[in-house]
């Protein structure tokens, strides 16, 4: 079956052939509303075709800060390295 013919004006930039190029941007439409349509297109295009991510209870764990160290099971560090050296004050 054979595609059906479409409008110049109604057609996409990179179906256009070069010599129908001027004829095509003259019937665009270039008021704010028709730029702005086209922007709103083009979004709704977009995300239709890539939707956004719904937000889970997974996605919202990522955002949480990471698990701390604590410091009830590390010993201070050594101040003196030779033999001499008086052993740590336990507490």
């Amino acid at each position: 079956m054979a595609d059906r013919i479409v409008p110049l004006g109604e057609k996409r930039l990179m179906d256009v052939k070069l010599g129908e190029l001027g004829s095509w941007l003259g019937k665009r439409d270039f008021t704010p509303n028709g730029i702005l349509g086209s922007i709103r297109n083009g979004h709704d295009r977009y995300y239709n075709k890539y939707p956004r991510p719904t937000h889970t209870v997974s996605n919202s764990s990522m955002l949480s800060p990471p698990p701390t160290v604590s410091n009830s099971n590390v010993s201070p560090p050594q101040q003196c390295l030779t033999v001499t050296c008086p052993p740590p004050n336990s507490i």
